[in-house]
């Protein structure tokens, strides 16, 4: 049984993905994984402003918005939170830009 409880701000515009990505972190029983999702920009805007989360994990391509801007909204709110950026592309160029503003990259 999960003896601490982890809040995660999933921020993917692909449901498919994040209902994988939930059930991945809600079957691993060491940590209690409660994850809140924000399918677009102006939900995880939203959700940062209104909401403390230890984790959060940002899709790239987001609607008309990227992560990096995801990234900026959580500096500007919660400082230095952890933020995992999940990208797709397989770009090295979004991957050099993630890291220099200051990611940690998951590639789904």
């Amino acid at each position: 049984m999960a003896e601490q409880e982890v809040q995660v701000l999933l921020v993917d515009d692909d449901e498919d993905d994040a209902v994988l990505i939930r059930d991945w972190l809600t079957e691993i029983e060491t940590v209690g994984f409660v994850v809140h999702w924000a399918p677009t920009y102006q939900a995880a805007v939203e959700a940062i402003e209104r909401d403390h989360h230890d984790v959060y994990l940002v899709d790239y391509q987001l609607d008309d918005h990227t992560g990096l801007e995801v990234l900026q909204k959580v500096r500007e709110h919660e400082g230095k939170a952890v933020v995992i950026m999940l990208t797709g592309t397989g770009n090295r160029t979004v991957d050099e830009e993630a890291l220099q503003a200051g990611f940690t990259l998951g590639h789904k």
